[in-house]
């Protein structure tokens, strides 16, 4: 599974990238920045509602080959993540199915 958070429009940019890292402007790295990405192989237990994903990559290079796990619910169109850890105690992540008209 893969994971790619990024602000609204974050496509819709003026800024052109080069092909290599070590050219890159200090606009263009701050607006990377705020792009959260991870790889993870994932395991689900239906009965205990829990989604466990081993990471694989992240953008947080401390959060590599971490395992973390979730518990899940669906409201119709809706899938709800809530973590385990401490201190993300009360965050959801809610996951919601969009229909686009080209479907």
């Amino acid at each position: 599974m893969s994971v790619h958070f990024v602000p609204k429009d974050y496509e819709n940019t003026h800024l052109m990238f080069p092909s290599t890292i070590d050219s890159i402007s200090m606009e263009s790295l701050q607006y990377l920045a705020v792009s959260y990405t991870y790889f993870a192989t994932y395991s689900i237990d239906m009965d205990k509602q829990i989604i466990e994903h081993k990471r694989i990559s992240h953008s947080n290079p401390t959060m590599w080959n971490k395992t973390v796990k979730r518990n899940f619910s669906f409201a119709g169109d809706t899938l709800t993540l809530e973590p385990f850890e401490k201190e993300f105690a009360g965050t959801r992540l809610r996951w919601i199915k969009v229909s686009h008209l080209n479907e």
